[in-house]
């Protein structure tokens, strides 16, 4: 009896292989035989369902996750040429910031200094 499950699983997995389910989202069969990796046996009934509902829609149910569908990238609108390089300044402060950073004495940080918390000028 145990030869004849086994044969019909191994079955079940030509079909559904045959249909398109992909080679590495497929179960061995002793994973389900013998419950080793239910995790895959999941697996593969969900790229089943996945295929099944997208030959007939809504017809039957989908069971986890949708694969997602490739969108194109939107347009980028070229640089105005007063970014571009050939006009002479390889970088622009307007489109990249300041080169030079900022450092305690332009942010008015001080450290290990002596900070008066109470106004003594009212």
């Amino acid at each position: 009896m145990a030869f004849v499950q086994m044969e019909n699983i191994e079955r079940f997995l030509n079909f559904i292989k045959a249909q398109g389910v992909p080679q590495d989202e497929l179960f061995q069969t002793v994973d389900l035989y013998e419950a080793q990796d239910p995790y895959q046996v999941l697996m593969t009934i969900q790229s089943l369902s996945r295929l099944i509902h997208k030959k007939f829609g809504d017809k039957y149910p989908l069971i986890g996750p949708t694969l997602a569908t490739k969108r194109e990238r939107p347009k980028v609108p070229p640089k105005p040429k007063h970014f571009s390089a050939t006009s002479g300044a390889s970088w622009s402060t307007v489109e990249y910031g300041y080169i030079g950073g900022s450092n305690q004495n332009t942010e008015k940080v001080v450290f290990g200094g002596r900070r008066d918390i109470i106004n003594h000028h009212q």
